[in-house]
């Protein structure tokens, strides 16, 4: 027998007098089951391109599946378009753009994010050196767990710096 999708699901009914348990909480619960069509594909998009980059099928295929991924709102793939534009996966290297695409997504509180951004500014790929600004997104990094970005705060960053940076926060 086939599956009948039209029938509507009856709820279970109470008896007068006794307490119906509460639904279940599984809509809070991102399963597989739960999510819908749009970021099931989002995410089979973004899957696909962490797979070209990893090395199957050649990494100048990642870019267009995490564009694809971020058209449909996944917040990670906007990250990875970033470092494909960084790094020059299926697009010439360009650090200038992958800077303004990071900045965008910096309220996301993406721990790469604010690293790379951080990284960029420490070194002056992409944006103006500014070890100042660097601190503040390194330390925003290392506090959302980017290892990384602790050890590029242990290298030569002027003293005076890190007073100022205290307070500096990154704009948008």
């Amino acid at each position: 027998m086939g599956f009948f999708f039209w029938k509507k699901k009856q709820e279970p009914q109470s008896t007068e007098g006794e307490i119906s348990p509460p639904l279940s909480d599984s809509s809070l619960n991102p399963s597989p089951r739960n999510k819908d069509r749009k970021t099931q594909k989002a995410e089979k998009y973004f899957n696909k391109g962490l797979e070209y980059l990893n090395g199957l099928y050649g990494k100048d295929r990642a870019l267009q599946q995490f564009i694809n991924a971020g058209n449909l709102g996944y917040i990670d793939a906007i990250h990875y378009i970033g470092l494909c534009y960084f790094k020059g996966y299926g697009t010439p290297s360009n650090p200038e753009r992958a800077v303004e695409i990071w900045q965008k997504n910096v309220l996301k509180k993406n721990p790469l994010t604010q690293y790379m951004l951080g990284y960029c500014y420490f070194h002056g790929i992409g944006i103006e050196k500014n070890r100042i600004v660097a601190r503040a997104y390194l330390k925003t990094a290392e506090a959302l767990g980017n290892t990384d970005a602790s050890i590029l705060l242990k290298e030569d960053i002027p003293s005076q710096a890190s007073s100022a940076s205290e307070n500096y926060q990154p704009s948008v």
